[in-house]
């Protein structure tokens, strides 16, 4: 069993990990990872089939969706294209990677992207799978989000501030855009403004409001300003921990329930975020976006209708694998205000890291979004 000094001076330990998490990941810039594009490609791409040695060269004049990186502007590119095709029935299919070159970042896929789109076969075309590369001449426009069926956004903040003084903290959201009827959102968070202590021989107490969205009424993208804007009923709560002699107890105050509030985020720069909960014992929330990420669905990739929150992706990298899992294991048992926890792996918002959050990370294992 650990003594009450030591468990003292874990907590104030975690405090001073907080504001370094806060101080160095609020420099890091807000991430889009791509956007939904019309593509206009012409050109001719040659076709080689290994096994019978047929090849020949295919005009391409088509015109189709994909995903394009932020980093690739819309506009016209000569580009080169890489991949397969597949020729069956009365199209031929092409899977393959669009190479920007002007744009191309040594080991960074910041100038390529990958596409699909099929093109007419006239019936002489020798069925097979064949290599396809070629150089074409594509152009890009921007799908605006009101064109697709459902569009989900995920993002992570820290909190910065709130009413007006210096705060420490986190928020969490996700998004469901799609229309009047069936919009929905989840965002929960919290902060506090207590400062590290130095005196560790005393019980140690760390108190922090905590606040979640329970009631969507509005999701927007690029309402008045703001890139996303969240509206709907918020309850908040005064949560105290005290930790002494080997245990903790925890205290939980109700500030309000179900009281109207607006979550805006504005994607200039490094990124921002308010929050503004309408209840006379809540100051405005403020801070910084880390993590920001929208995915359009429907038109492109029907799936995406099933696609599901990501909050078990703990380290950004789109996906939730085995580093995921390694993470929260690392983390078991932490709760807030002591070594090891962070709230971005506390997928179910309890303020420690156990079985719970494990199971829902092990149930999105291997999804990618």
């Amino acid at each position: 069993m650990r003594s009450k000094k030591t468990l003292v001076a874990t907590v104030a330990c975690a405090l001073v990990a907080i504001l370094a998490i806060a101080t160095v990941s609020a420099s890091n810039q807000w991430r889009v990872f791509s956007y939904p594009a019309d593509i206009h490609v012409e050109g001719t791409i040659t076709l080689e089939n290994l096994e019978t040695e047929f090849t020949t060269g295919l005009a391409v004049n088509e015109d189709f969706a994909a995903l394009v990186p932020i980093y690739v502007n819309p506009g016209t590119y000569d580009v080169g294209f890489i991949g397969k095709a597949v020729a069956s029935d009365d199209s031929i299919k092409l899977h393959g990677l669009i190479i920007v070159p002007t744009l191309v970042v040594p080991l960074v896929k910041r100038g390529s992207f990958y596409v699909n789109f099929k093109v007419d076969k006239t019936n002489d075309f020798p069925d097979g799978i064949y290599i396809a590369h070629g150089e074409l001449e594509i152009t890009i426009s921007t799908i605006q989000p009101g064109e697709a069926k459902i569009i989900w956004v995920h993002m992570k903040g820290l909190i910065t501030s709130y009413g007006g003084e210096g705060a420490i903290g986190g928020i969490m959201a996700h998004a469901r855009v799609a229309d009047e009827e069936e919009d929905l959102a989840w965002v929960h968070g919290f902060l506090t403004q207590q400062t590290p202590v130095t005196d560790i021989s005393e019980e140690y107490t760390f108190s922090f409001i905590a606040f979640r969205l329970v009631n969507t009424t509005e999701v927007a993208l690029n309402q008045d300003g703001h890139d996303l804007y969240i509206s709907g009923l918020w309850s908040a709560f005064n949560i105290t921990w005290t930790y002494y002699d080997h245990n903790w107890t925890r205290t939980i105050e109700q500030i309000c329930e179900k009281e109207f509030g607006e979550l805006n985020v504005n994607l200039e720069t490094t990124g921002t975020f308010t929050l503004q909960i309408d209840d006379e014992d809540l100051e405005l929330i403020e801070g910084v976006v880390i993590f920001y990420h929208i995915r359009y669905g429907g038109f492109i990739e029907p799936r995406l209708f099933q696609m599901a929150r990501v909050n078990a992706d703990c380290n950004g990298d789109w996906k939730v694998n085995i580093i995921d899992i390694t993470k929260m294991a690392k983390s078991y048992g932490a709760t807030l205000g002591r070594p090891g926890y962070d709230f971005f792996l506390d997928v179910n918002f309890d303020y420690e890291i156990n079985i719970l959050d494990l199971a829902s990370t092990a149930q999105t294992f291997g999804q990618k979004y």
